[in-house]
């Protein structure tokens, strides 16, 4: 059995949740991913447990997406707002086509794990599972990544101006959450700001 500082761990890992989730632990986007290097299974296992029921009363779950030899994959959402995405009729017509069943988030989250670890081309309807708008979604597949109007924390295809403001109010609320978190806020509070 490996031995490992649990209560330091779990500070480096909330650390690097706020960083690159923050949005979507305060609500206002349906998922995140980050990538992050676990010493152990052991490790891994202890924290996404913890964090998971810390999360639980939010309706936030976080999960490993694929293992590599040295880091995971971690994905982080909001089961309603995804759900809120996966009812949609452009979301489901694109998704059907790639073998999602969109009636169940559950089991959509596992067809994409299944997809990201046995396809050979990662599957770039993740963008849907991270809150992305449909039409940048589908402009970055139609397009191959290429022909897009601008850049920000993904390729933008569809309306320019109101995705670069979600930009900025995701950049906003990393700063909040992240300076709340400094001042002693837990992961739980973050999870019910919005």
């Amino acid at each position: 059995m490996i031995k490992f500082k649990k209560d330091k761990v779990m500070k480096n890992f909330n650390e690097k949740m706020i960083k690159y989730c923050a949005p979507t632990l305060a609500g206002i986007k349906a998922g995140s991913t980050f990538s992050y290097a676990f010493d152990s299974e052991e490790e891994m296992f202890y924290i996404l447990r913890k964090i998971n029921r810390m999360l639980d009363k939010s309706g936030i779950k976080v999960l490993p997406l694929r293992k590599s030899k040295d880091r995971v994959l971690i994905y982080v959402f909001r089961i309603k707002l995804l759900q809120d995405i996966l009812i949609k009729d452009s979301s489901k017509s694109m998704l059907e086509q790639f073998g999602y069943i969109c009636q169940n988030p559950g089991k959509c989250v596992t067809h994409l794990i299944d997809r990201i670890n046995n396809e050979g081309e990662f599957p770039h309807e993740i963008g849907l599972f991270l809150g992305y708008a449909y039409d940048d979604v589908k402009g970055f597949i139609d397009n191959c990544a290429s022909n897009y109007k601008s850049l920000g924390r993904w390729k933008i295809y569809g309306d320019e101006q109101a995705t670069l403001a979600l930009f900025e109010k995701y950049e906003k609320c990393t700063k909040d959450c992240y300076d709340m978190w400094n001042s002693g806020a837990s992961i739980e509070f973050l999870a019910t700001i919005n």
